[in-house]
């Protein structure tokens, strides 16, 4: 676990500052839900890509534009396996 002083100093978290008021608390309590179902849209995004590629409805020049347009085109390992296991 963490100290404060030498968590700060190394560059980790700062735990020093503690939560104090209800609205902090509740932001804490919320913050981990909303980067869930921020995950899920993304998520969607590439799942929904796939399915249109797949089912012929879109090229793979639009399906990479599609990914791109949603800022999702990082997200994708688009290098072939051969090339990944040389690196």
């Amino acid at each position: 676990m963490y100290s404060s002083d030498s968590a700060a100093s190394s560059g980790g978290p700062n735990l020093s500052h503690q939560v104090d008021t209800d609205g902090e608390r509740k932001l804490l309590l919320h913050a981990p839900r909303i980067a869930r179902r921020q995950f899920q849209i993304e998520l969607n995004v590439i799942d929904s890509v796939g399915v249109a590629f797949r089912g012929g409805m879109i090229a793979p020049d639009e399906a990479l534009a599609w990914l791109h347009d949603e800022g999702m085109l990082d997200c994708v390992d688009l290098e072939p396996a051969e090339q990944r296991e040389a690196a």
